[in-house]
């Protein structure tokens, strides 16, 4: 019997299990651990504190249970978190190789703050809870457009922002093409099999499978001039060879 069937979590009406395994991180303690973190609080600082347990992710929202107690015979929620308070998901890499999953949310202190787990197939997990949150190309691209915001105000950091980047990648499962997000032009591009093109990404996500580019370079971070050909950094405005206006 799995640690989530042992506790007291009540599902609700058309809520199901989508994904289950064991984890260990970090999670907000004190006042806040097994509290469900499913509105905005924005109140005082964290405490961290070390858990195990078992991750959940649901239809609505992600769980983490475990073991409390000598005899660790009580079952207890570390976290019930509503996804959509969740503001960005991506992976990063343990000093062994390995990956952690990272979930970044504002709603703990009013800006942004990033749990770590440890467990297996972080990348499948990321995969999984973007499935669950975006559904439309509209809804991807608010979520771009807020995480892109916070790491020019300097809320998130760059590395966390760059390992979110290869996560705007989707495949159309009715014609195969793979649609990205570029981060300078703030438009949706296609793989054409050997370059991005501008273009319509379809307009429902549901058969779009999630995941990273098998073998692309990331969506265009430069832009090219128009007038010149030149290739510019993408916080350019004017081309640095002829001066055209970068659009």
């Amino acid at each position: 019997m799995s640690l989530f069937d042992r506790s007291s979590v009540l599902l609700i009406p058309g809520e199901t299990v989508v994904k289950l395994g064991r984890c260990d991180g970090k999670v907000p303690g004190g006042e806040a651990l097994g509290v469900n973190l499913s509105l905005p609080t924005g109140k005082g600082k964290i405490k961290w504190e070390k858990i195990k347990g078992e991750m959940v992710l649901t239809t609505n929202r992600l769980l983490i249970v475990g073991e409390r107690g000598r005899l660790r015979r009580k079952v207890m929620t570390f976290l019930n978190l509503d996804l959509r308070c969740i503001e960005a998901v991506s992976t990063s890499k343990r000093l062994i190789g390995k990956q952690k999953l990272s979930l970044s949310t504002d709603i703990l202190t009013g800006k942004l703050e990033t749990m770590e787990f440890n467990l297996e197939d972080a990348s499948s997990w990321v995969a999984a809870i973007r499935g669950q949150i975006w559904q439309t190309p509209q809804q991807v691209m608010a979520i771009f457009l807020k995480n892109k915001e916070s790491y020019e105000r300097g809320d998130l950091e760059g590395k966390t922002f760059v390992n979110m980047l290869k996560y705007f990648n989707f495949r159309d499962d009715d014609d195969g093409k793979y649609w990205t997000i570029g981060v300078r032009s703030e438009k949706w591009y296609y793989h054409d099999g050997v370059n991005w093109v501008k273009g319509t990404p379809p307009s429902s996500l549901s058969k779009v499978v999630s995941q990273t580019m098998p073998d692309f370079p990331m969506a265009p971070t430069k832009e090219k001039c128009t007038q010149c050909n030149s290739e510019n950094v993408m916080t350019a405005k004017f081309c640095v060879t002829c001066g055209q206006r970068l659009t």
